[in-house]
């Protein structure tokens, strides 16, 4: 956040998820704001903090986005995001 305030303008987008790495954590909310960015040049309201639909070391139970709460826009966004996710490749040290 400190690195934000030697920008004009700047916003910081918060997504509630572990790591360092959205694509280790899929958020419709997420790909939202960086599609908005680079099509509008639009910035998230100062505070705004994304959740996941799955985490990167999920809970036992975990609560996820059902289907029929997007709209098709949404669930296309999320599938692109998932398939993102899968492709990502977790760095592995030492010998396996």
């Amino acid at each position: 956040m400190g690195m934000s305030k030697g920008f004009q303008d700047a916003v910081v987008l918060t997504q509630n998820s572990a790591g360092h790495c959205s694509l280790s954590a899929p958020s419709v909310c997420t790909a939202k704001y960086i599609r908005d960015y680079f099509r509008e040049g639009t910035l998230p309201a100062e505070g705004t903090v994304c959740e996941v639909e799955a985490h990167a070391f999920p809970p036992d139970v975990q609560p996820s986005m059902q289907a029929n709460e997007l709209t098709a826009a949404d669930a296309q966004l999320r599938n692109a995001m998932r398939k993102l996710s899968d492709a990502f490749e977790v760095p592995r040290l030492g010998h396996i």
